[in-house]
């Protein structure tokens, strides 16, 4: 009776333990995470790293220098990845981990350009919705970059955890 009982708890923790809601790349060969955190949009001008560094040192509790500041110009509609199963979505691959990055879109004077995102899920990578009015001209990203460590996903952890449980219970009658 119990092998019976320790099969259906099983089957149903591997049937009901759902991944963690993450975005993929390159047919789900690269995860990516989730959205990052939009903190916020402003049009100032002229957009050069000093400024920007300024509109991201008011909005953020870390003081960053130019020596934590990295821009990309002369982004492409190629320089992005479509994110699998969301045509909205596109991520950006900084190579390195900031903690924030900012878009530059190309629009007429006096519009909102500037836009601010925090990189939580995969900071190698920025991801967000595509849902600007311009094409996105430069990027510039901020922080340590130091590697995070990646967090184990809930199911994982589940189905870890039954396996242990599982192998003790197994251990303990054949005693």
């Amino acid at each position: 009776m119990r092998p019976r009982y320790f099969t259906l708890i099983t089957a149903f923790l591997l049937v009901f333990s759902t991944s963690a809601l993450a975005l993929t790349i390159d047919n789900g060969a690269t995860d990516v995470g989730s959205l990052d955190q939009f903190i916020t949009s402003a049009y100032f001008s002229p957009p050069n790293p000093s400024n920007e560094l300024a509109f991201i040192n008011t909005n953020v509790p870390e003081n960053y220098d130019l020596t934590t500041f990295i821009k990309w110009d002369g982004i492409t509609a190629g320089s992005f990845i479509k994110v699998d199963g969301n045509n909205n979505y596109l991520a950006f691959d900084f190579g390195y981990a900031p903690e924030y990055f900012l878009f530059k879109t190309g629009g007429p004077k006096d519009v909102i350009d500037h836009f601010l995102y925090k990189n939580i899920a995969n900071t190698q990578y920025a991801v967000f919705a595509d849902d600007f009015q311009y094409d996105i001209s430069h990027i510039s990203a901020v922080g340590s970059g130091s590697p995070t460590v990646p967090v184990p996903e809930p199911g994982t952890l589940l189905l870890f955890g039954a396996g242990i449980a599982g192998l003790f219970l197994y251990r303990r009658q054949n005693r």
